[in-house]
């Protein structure tokens, strides 16, 4: 689901694996803990991989492929 601020420290439309709440209305997520620093760190790098896999795939520009490569972690 969309993480709109389950999970300081990413953006509001980052992916996020969360507990949620099915209601009526959709996927309510449960609140979360903030991330560990030495794990938050990680889930920000992997987030900025697939935001640049997800552009190259979109835009199909090499370059921005290379990125991507290059910020797997």
């Amino acid at each position: 689901m969309r993480n709109a601020g389950t999970l300081a420290g990413l953006a509001d439309d980052d992916v996020v694996e969360v507990p949620a709440r099915v209601t009526e209305a959709g996927l309510e997520p449960l609140p979360q803990a903030p991330l560990a620093p030495e794990l938050l760190g990680l889930v920000q790098h992997v987030a900025a991989y697939e935001r640049l896999a997800a552009e190259a795939a979109v835009t199909r520009d090499p370059r921005t492929a290379r990125l991507a490569l290059l910020a797997h972690p």
